[in-house]
């Protein structure tokens, strides 16, 4: 006789347990703060434009308002002379304060850059990419070309706008 008041002592207090943790995450869920959800970059969208040398760049950014892929072509100056090539990167990188600095490499050499902006709007903007001095190899024109100074890629400019968001 004595196991029955026992389970009911149990039961009661479970009961009571269990009710006030379903009203104390009532009380959480019932007050008037604002619910926030993942913030959107003002700058989602695809990016294009075209380089100081009047060559196409293109960039995305996501809406968690990161670099997730760009393409910039840049005229090479070699010993015999200038190529064309599209630098690329995929390396993620987040904009901070408005701002971002992407490296990007010339497939099949060893020739890098660094493409910068910082935002003057959510719509367009203009940067600049960085020079590149020192030794490279690149393939040109079905040529392997080797150079051990100089700077074949100069410093230069471009601007951009959204296309897509």
């Amino acid at each position: 006789m004595r196991i029955l008041p026992r389970c009911r002592n149990r039961s009661l207090i479970l009961t009571l347990v269990l009710s006030s943790l379903i009203f104390s995450q009532c009380d959480k869920d019932d007050d008037d703060s604002p619910v926030s959800g993942p913030t959107i970059s003002p700058y989602v969208g695809m990016w294009q434009g075209t380089t100081g040398q009047n060559l196409p760049l293109m960039f995305r950014v996501t809406q968690e308002g990161k670099i997730d892929s760009l393409s910039v072509r840049i005229r090479v100056s070699t010993p015999m002379g200038t190529c064309t090539g599209t630098f690329f990167s995929d390396t993620v990188i987040a904009i901070q304060s408005q701002t971002f600095a992407v490296p990007a490499q010339l497939p099949g050499s060893t020739l890098y850059t660094m493409v910068r902006t910082t935002f003057s709007s959510s719509s367009s903007t203009e940067g600049s990419y960085d020079k590149y001095s020192g030794s490279y190899v690149l393939i040109c024109g079905g040529y392997l070309i080797m150079g051990s100074g100089g700077t074949p890629v100069a410093a230069g400019t471009w601007q951009a706008t959204k296309s897509t968001q």
